[in-house]
């Protein structure tokens, strides 16, 4: 074989091999290998139910615990960002039913978790997601669910 050739040959098959190896790690998907991956994608919504009935007082927070994390947001801006209908009004707030100013509507308003600047990666292992729904120190809905990844 040609010198040439073969220096060409053992400089560029080498070079090769890596950039193959590159793109099998990093694009697993195309090559249909599989690749272990610590950190996976958190795809969850928050929930608030609203009624006609019962108010959500005006002055609530929604606040979300992602293992020790905490991140919170006005209850007027979590329901403005879904882009649902809502109306402001006086009407019977939790927890004694007092007449007060407050949140009412019909129908269950989503918004994804990110909005309230959740990290959506997560390692592997369990974790505990905890939504509250507070009215200065009364906590008027408490929600928490175990993620096992």
């Amino acid at each position: 074989m040609d010198r040439k050739v073969e220096t060409y040959i053992s400089v560029f098959l080498p070079l090769v091999s890596i950039i193959a190896a590159g793109w099998i790690f990093f694009n697993p998907d195309i090559t249909g290998f599989a690749v272990s991956r610590d950190e996976y994608f958190l795809n969850a919504s928050i929930m608030v139910v609203l009624s006609e009935e019962v108010a959500l007082p005006e002055g609530a927070g929604i606040l979300v615990y992602l293992d020790e994390k905490a991140y919170s947001m006005p209850a007027k801006d979590f329901l403005e960002r879904t882009g649902m209908a809502y109306r402001i009004d006086m009407a019977p707030t939790p927890p004694e039913g007092e007449l007060r100013k407050g949140f009412l509507g019909n129908g269950t308003y989503f918004l994804d978790i990110q909005a309230f600047g959740v990290d959506s990666l997560i390692k592997s292992g369990i974790h505990t997601l905890r939504t509250v729904i507070k009215d200065n120190d009364y906590i008027i809905s408490e929600n928490a669910q175990r993620i096992e990844v």
